[in-house]
């Protein structure tokens, strides 16, 4: 999915602002600037495609996350 909606603002939130259809059913987020594992403490950002940095996808992501360890770089093809 887009990072961002077509007015630039962040898809990822804190909180649903739409209805939920079910709970705590996702495990991992993938969009067109990274990938993130959800876990109960939070968002972990495990790769990120090259061309994006981490401090723009911090800024485009309505959420804290933090960053795994073993985060990798996914090359352009």
């Amino acid at each position: 999915m887009g990072h961002t909606d077509s007015k630039g603002q962040p898809k990822i939130l804190q909180q649903c602002t739409l209805p939920l259809t079910s709970k705590s059913c996702v495990d991992m987020i993938i969009t067109d600037m990274a990938v993130f594992d959800v876990r109960r403490e939070g968002l972990v950002l495990r790769e990120y495609f090259d061309g994006c940095t981490i401090e723009t996808i911090k800024r485009l992501t309505g959420c804290q996350f933090t960053i795994s360890d073993q985060v990798r770089v996914i090359p352009k093809e």
